[in-house]
């Protein structure tokens, strides 16, 4: 793997380049990156990156136990992004960025037989925010995901939506708690009778107990 950061004034260009050899194939993944700092508080950042998905090592041994067919292509991305983050506004931090990635001999794991299911496209609309209070931070995102089979109609058993939101507290001294949540939306056979009214949620508290040096002692829950 190589790579570097080239700065030109209020642009910076991280060019990087890696080989991988697997049992399959040999592949050169790329990714060159841009950044322009638009002004002290703007950022923009396109990207263009590939890359490659091979069957999990499961997956290949359940693919011979099952079935005859051995045979198969990587799975081969090309990864578009674009986006941009600010804190313009006082203890504000929003990131927005878009994806586009282009595969080509999808894999599909659904049966004991791993298939190529030809090409697909999937579209990822991403945002975050950030903001910061004493001893508080709160934090949401959201992500809009369409996935299309360019050879036939919409794909299911992929996610479309995904919301998260989270709490963390610090008194800056020994308390500590994060709450996190997150609902994912999934386009789903009507046979799974899917509900998407669940919202899963993770609560972590801990206190420092004892600190000297290079020594501490917490206890934490979660849950």
């Amino acid at each position: 793997m190589v790579n570097d950061t080239i700065i030109l004034g209020n642009f910076t260009v991280i060019p990087g380049i890696r080989f991988d050899n697997t049992n399959m194939n040999g592949i050169l993944p790329a990714e060159p990156r841009i950044t322009w700092k638009a002004c002290p508080k703007l950022c923009c950042a396109p990207t263009a990156a590939r890359g490659f998905t091979i069957d999990p090592r499961g997956h290949r041994r359940r693919r011979r136990s099952f079935s005859s067919k051995s045979e198969f292509e990587m799975e081969t991305v090309e990864s578009f992004q674009a986006g941009f983050e600010s804190t313009a506004l006082k203890y504000l931090w929003t990131k927005m960025t878009l994806f586009r990635d282009n595969i080509e001999n999808a894999l599909d794991y659904s049966t004991s037989q791993t298939l190529n299911l030809g090409r697909e496209r999937r579209t990822v609309l991403k945002l975050c925010s950030r903001q910061r209070l004493p001893w508080f931070a709160l934090s949401a995102g959201a992500e809009f995901i369409t996935t299309k089979d360019l050879n036939a109609d919409q794909i299911v058993r992929v996610p479309t939506q995904v919301y998260d939101i989270g709490l963390v507290y610090n008194d800056g001294d020994s308390w500590h708690g994060l709450l996190q949540g997150r609902h994912i939306n999934w386009n789903a056979w009507d046979s799974y009778e899917s509900k998407y009214h669940s919202f899963l949620v993770d609560m972590n508290v801990s206190k420092k107990l004892f600190q000297r040096k290079d020594v501490s002692l917490e206890a934490s829950q979660q849950s």
